[in-house]
């Protein structure tokens, strides 16, 4: 997807520029909430927070950086969320919790891509999200560019009231990526990292109808160990230091710590639903193609493939992505760092947080031997040889799921705040 250099700001108001409000839901958030602010006051023609009852300076914080507030009683992060979206007038919503910061670089992005205006096929935007955790930002071991969806146009998306976490909005179709960071604060301090984990895993515990044995040995052994040792040496998390491998530790308790509440409070066989609480709804036809592989003998396809419709990802060696590539804004390109199968398994993880549900395409044995191994991609593997760029083009952009609405797992443990 293309990205747009940063422009400077009309002297005078430009009426083809699309507007924007900007969203933030809150709660005794008058640390953090301020800095927030500040990081959209250039590109925000609107700012709403939604306070659930704070008792802190949260309401006098927001309204001096020019918000409208709402009050509005606490009924969970995805009613929350839709309050502050049916509140917002703008073409264009950003949604930005109190501890995350809109970096230089993304609200010069955001403003020029308003200022398109944005074509009317473009409906969300995705961004990488960088995390800080204990005073350090973290690269690997807070799976950067963790993109994230945040950027939606005023009534095209909304949040699934049903679920308790990973209320997060899942693309319906092929969204425009972002370069700029979202900075994201996640704790400061080991009883924060403590009190979150602990917060999130008593969420995603209710959200687990029945626990078998099975779930429990590979809930509480087999998948924390697993993560930790993906995340650390395959994705590199140790290049983070202290900091990074305690967030991942955190990360791999929070997962046993879910289980073991859900059996503790009564999961135990009289539900309909078992399997890992993390896992997003499947969603028919996430409008996007993943490629592993040498892309070379395949060029012709994958350009028929990205015309066809939804968003193809090519992700191959360094000397592999040549220049012709031609599939206008719908075809990437993510070269690895490095030559050999943990960096292109690396880069594959980056690309497929574009979407939480990606069509894999094997591209050679290789690509199809890293599909099987990289952790949320599911379902068969196209081969290029075998289907069709049209067949794969309509695969990517079948409709969302009707009894989801195309909303599914956004949320991490730091995001999931209770005194929000």
């Amino acid at each position: 997807m293309p990205t747009w250099p940063p422009v400077d700001r009309y002297p005078v108001p430009d009426l083809t520029r699309a507007t924007l409000t900007v969203c933030t839901i809150a709660r005794d958030e008058e640390r953090r909430l301020g800095a927030a602010l500040a990081s959209v006051a250039a590109i925000a023609d609107e700012i709403i927070v939604v306070d659930s009852g704070s008792s802190d300076r949260t309401v006098p914080i927001a309204a001096a950086a020019g918000a409208r507030v709402i009050e509005h009683p606490w009924s969970g992060f995805a009613r929350q969320r839709n309050v502050a979206l049916d509140a917002a007038t703008s073409d264009w919503v950003l949604e930005l919790d109190a501890d995350e910061r809109v970096t230089a670089e993304l609200a010069a992005e955001i403003d020029a891509f308003l200022a398109l205006p944005p074509p009317p096929e473009i409906r969300i935007g995705r961004m990488p999200m960088r995390h800080r955790f204990l005073g350090a930002v973290l690269g690997p071991a807070g799976r950067y560019p963790f993109y994230r969806s945040r950027l939606l146009r005023r009534g095209a998306y909304r949040h699934d009231e049903t679920r308790l976490v990973h209320e997060g909005l899942t693309v319906r179709e092929p969204p425009w990526v972002f370069a700029g960071d979202l900075q994201h604060e996640l704790a400061d301090s080991l009883a924060e990292a403590r009190h979150d984990t602990w917060a999130y895993a008593r969420l995603s515990a209710q959200a687990i109808d029945r626990v078998t044995g099975r779930d429990l040995a590979v809930g509480i052994l087999v998948r924390p160990i697993t993560k930790f040792l993906f995340g650390a040496v395959i994705l590199g998390g140790a290049r983070d230091g202290i900091p990074g491998l305690t967030k991942l530790g955190f990360e791999a308790w929070g997962d046993a710590l879910t289980w073991i509440l859900a059996w503790r409070h009564g999961g135990r066989g009289d539900g309909a639903r078992s399997g890992h609480f993390g896992r997003p709804a499947t969603l028919p036809g996430t409008p996007h193609l993943l490629a592993v592989g040498d892309p070379r003998p395949h060029w012709t396809w994958l350009q028929d493939a990205a015309q066809a419709g939804g968003l193809v990802s090519v992700v191959c060696a360094p000397g592999h992505a040549a220049a012709r590539v031609q599939g206008g804004a719908r075809l990437r390109v993510r070269p690895a760092r490095r030559r050999g199968p943990v960096a292109l398994l690396r880069a594959l993880d980056a690309e497929a947080q574009i979407s939480p549900s990606p069509t894999p395409v094997a591209l050679d044995r290789l690509g199809a031997a890293l599909l099987r191994l990289a952790p949320g991609i599911g379902g068969p593997v196209l081969d290029p040889r075998q289907v069709s760029p049209a067949q794969a083009g309509r695969r990517a952009v079948r409709g969302p799921d009707p009894a989801t609405g195309g909303l599914a797992a956004e949320t991490t443990p730091q995001e999931a705040r209770p005194r929000c």
